[in-house]
């Protein structure tokens, strides 16, 4: 009976649940998303949002929980037109959808391969919900090709083109060396006639400012909405809500004091809700894995105050194994690939003999590899993963990224390619910080 309550427990803390009804505590950053995407549409007036916040403060789930009361918004005015399939149901955010009076996409533009590909994959959403209509046809017979931003951007100021809400998640995935295709995106509710409403949501709170400095300078930033982190107060009810959600009496399953030690400790530590559902998890499996050595005492709680402090010490041992977990996949890469050619080095690379001035003989150490190196095993470690590598623009940004975080370093050069390189993390932490992500470079570090 306990480990069928402990099984049950589980499905509570699983982070691949994605129905709005499931956000709590963000309802004050919901309502803003829904009356700022009512009154746009209502006015048919143009404009931009940027969703921000650290990973697991709910960002996405919120845009999906909004969309839900959008589509409630829509159905009250019984005037909706979509399609069964893309908008039958608030409970799902399909890629497109059609209303009375606009049309919504989605992309997650962590699944473009190229930042320039964002323009074919928005104009074959907006086309397929667009009514059939003369103006928004490709010329059948033209000479020239048309290019996909050329027909997107004459689509999205057409007089006949509905209102189009664009919602562009990791929208920082478009970065690039000139920002060109960042700059135009946002750009769009700026031109006149647009009917364009863009949504972008990344995490960094100074996207715009550090990489869009001339919308400041224009005064056209558009309206940011930043996600605190959750508080420990939040985390507790959202995790006991998981939990009678689920058909689990929470006194059953965890003492009080286990829950609220739990969010404590993950609300002082960036306040991911993620962390606090995988330690959750965590510490379930590992009461299952002894529940039949070790029975339950009649009427205690199975995991008791012990049980969540002895997780907690071993998720939260090394703030490097944190960090790691925490980088965007290409950066995970860049550092599994300066690892893997640092310890390569080190361990092949023979010393040098070379007389001394008493003519002994004298060992040089092994030379540190070069940036040019950890390009190339970069280069290799993408083809391995079939990943299309991001640009230099990117990886440089990337590399800052790993550097300011201590997680590599980088000496002086003239010359960029000739800097040498050093990791400052072993083995072990790459093996935990990779955990959970792609099988392929995760079982590089076991």
């Amino acid at each position: 009976m306990s480990e069928e309550v402990l099984k049950q427990a589980l499905t509570a803390f699983s982070t691949e649940i994605s129905d709005p009804a499931s956000v709590n505590s963000r309802d004050e950053e919901i309502d803003y998303i829904v009356n700022f995407w009512k009154s746009h549409v209502e006015d048919k007036e143009a404009g931009s949002l940027y969703v921000c916040g650290k990973p697991g403060v709910g960002k996405t789930l919120s845009i999906n929980a909004a969309y839900s009361k959008v589509c409630e918004w829509e159905n009250s005015k019984r005037k909706k037109t979509s399609k069964p399939s893309s908008s039958s149901s608030s409970s799902t955010f399909p890629p497109s959808s059609t209303f009375s009076t606009s049309i919504v996409v989605k992309i997650n533009c962590f699944d473009i391969n190229d930042p320039k590909l964002i323009y074919q994959s928005l104009l074959d959403l907006i086309k397929g919900e667009l009514p059939d209509n003369p103006e928004h046809r490709a010329p059948k017979r033209s000479k020239t090709v048309v290019a996909p931003i050329t027909e997107l951007e004459s689509i999205i100021t057409s007089p006949s083109t509905p209102t189009i809400v664009i919602i562009l998640d990791e929208i920082d995935q478009l970065i690039e060396k000139d920002q060109s295709t960042l700059y135009r995106v946002f750009e769009w509710p700026l031109v006149d006639d647009s009917k364009v409403i863009l949504i972008g949501i990344a995490n960094a709170l100074d996207l715009v400012q550090r990489f869009l400095p001339r919308l400041g300078r224009m005064k056209v930033e558009p309206n940011i909405l930043d996600f605190k982190p959750y508080r420990s107060n939040q985390i507790v009810k959202i995790l006991e809500k998981r939990l009678q959600d689920s058909g689990v009496n929470v006194s059953e399953v965890f003492e009080d004091a286990a829950l609220e030690l739990c969010s404590r400790k993950v609300a002082s530590n960036y306040g991911d809700l993620r962390k606090a559902l995988d330690v959750c998890k965590q510490t379930l499996n590992s009461r299952l894995s002894t529940i039949k050595k070790q029975e339950p005492v009649k009427g205690e709680p199975l995991i008791s105050f012990i049980d969540m402090s002895e997780t907690l010490s071993l998720v939260f041992t090394s703030p490097i194994i944190e960090t790691i977990k925490d980088l965007p996949l290409h950066a995970q890469i860049l550092l599994a690939s300066a690892f893997l050619i640092c310890t390569s080095s080190s361990s092949t690379v023979q010393p040098i003999e070379s007389k001394t001035k008493k003519g002994k003989a004298a060992e040089k150490k092994p030379s540190s590899p070069s940036y040019a190196t950890l390009m190339g095993r970069y280069s290799e470690l993408c083809k391995d993963l079939k990943l299309k590598q991001v640009d230099k623009g990117q990886v440089g940004i990337l590399i800052d990224n790993l550097t300011s975080n201590g997680l590599i370093t980088l000496t002086s050069h003239k010359n960029e390619d000739m800097r040498k390189l050093t990791v400052n993390v072993c083995k072990e932490d790459m093996n935990y910080g990779l955990e959970g992500t792609l099988k392929p470079l995760q079982v590089l570090f076991e």
